[in-house]
């Protein structure tokens, strides 16, 4: 039994242990439950999976901006690395900063996220289970002490999600990362995005807004998903190529200098040094990336599993549904997480 318990406060919250309670209590001492508290159960249970979801989010926004300053530190070693081997080249500091993501393109892709973050609110504000649902219930009422504050009113969080539509497509119109040539279906997706949001604010009680927002709406968070990953796996793929040229420079320099002997500025013992630094470096970002890969892979499954359970209207197999994907995502967010955090200390 102490056992039980232990592992019942290390798994679940105050707040979400409280809820437990309650519901037994409902069950034991009120019966089969009616309508209202079958549908109040329903809506504590999305409220906690909409947080969970933000809170991946979140996590994901944090995980990215750690994943690129350490790619960063890495190419400025690598920079550094080539010109102490050629002593006709000098440190610039353009050269060192074109060899490295810029912090405004690093911005571009935590934008990204912070709109689907913003579409979350809009969406689950909308199509999440009536949240005006009157019990009579001491048991049920006991529970609601334990839900958050309300949410902001619908068109303030449409008028948010417009604006941050609009933001991040100026910037792409001037700013892309130097491999990326132009935004793809990004720019279009964000136009998109921020008529419906603005439509949104205005006739915040139409039905036929809200539809389009749940259909096209979810069409271009789909859109910017696929476009943030496909970005993230090309940056990446670079990254590693970049490395691997590296280390075969070194090489060949450390061979030809062990075979000819050649008097150079740096030692063989220091090419060694560099060679295990760029190894070491591959071998890291080539497990990492996959992860990253992986975590924005379960980001688009949350985000399919969240559009499906705002069509059906509070089906409660499709929360089930919507629950495992988040618990999927939650998985993915803590292995990237932990992975960079070990990457940072062994630096």
């Amino acid at each position: 039994m102490g056992i039980s318990m232990l592992n019942i406060r290390n798994t679940y919250s105050g707040r979400q242990i409280a809820r437990l309670m309650a519901i037994f209590f409902l069950l034991v001492f009120s019966g089969c439950a009616g309508s209202n508290e079958l549908r109040f159960s329903l809506r504590s249970s999305y409220i906690d999976t909409i947080t969970q979801y933000q809170n991946n989010i979140l996590v994901t926004k944090d995980t990215l901006r750690s994943y690129f300053l350490v790619l960063n530190e890495g190419q400025r070693e690598n920079y550094l690395d080539k010109v102490i081997l050629d002593p006709s080249l000098m440190i610039r500091t353009d050269a060192l900063e074109s060899s490295t993501e810029d912090a405004r393109s690093i911005e571009l892709r935590i934008a990204t996220l912070e709109i689907v973050s913003n579409y979350v609110d809009l969406l689950s504000r909308l199509e999440g289970p009536d949240p005006n649902i009157q019990t009579g219930n001491i048991f049920v009422q006991f529970l609601a002490l334990f839900e958050p504050a309300p949410q902001a009113p619908v068109g303030v969080l449409a008028r948010k999600l417009g604006e941050s539509a609009e933001r991040l497509a100026d910037r792409l119109a001037v700013q892309l990362p130097s491999y990326r040539v132009e935004a793809g279906g990004a720019t279009t997706a964000l136009s998109e995005l921020a008529d419906l949001s603005h439509d949104l604010s205005r006739t915040a009680d139409s039905d036929e807004t809200r539809q389009r927002l749940v259909e096209n709406g979810a069409k271009s968070i789909q859109i910017l998903i696929d476009e943030l990953h496909r970005d993230v796996s090309i940056s990446s793929s670079l990254r590693l190529e970049v490395l691997r040229l590296t280390r075969r420079n070194l090489i060949e320099i450390y061979n030809e200098q062990k075979i000819l002997h050649a008097k150079r500025p740096v030692s063989r013992i220091e090419l060694v040094k560099q060679v295990l630094r760029t190894e070491n470096q591959l071998a890291q970002l080539s497990t990492i990336s996959p992860e990253i890969t992986k975590l924005l892979r379960h980001l688009a499954l949350a985000h399919e599993a969240f559009i499906l359970f705002a069509k059906s209207r509070q089906n409660a197999s499709e929360l089930g549904e919507l629950q495992f994907s988040i618990d999927q995502f939650t998985s993915a967010s803590n292995s990237v997480g932990i992975s960079i955090a070990r990457l940072t200390l062994e630096r």
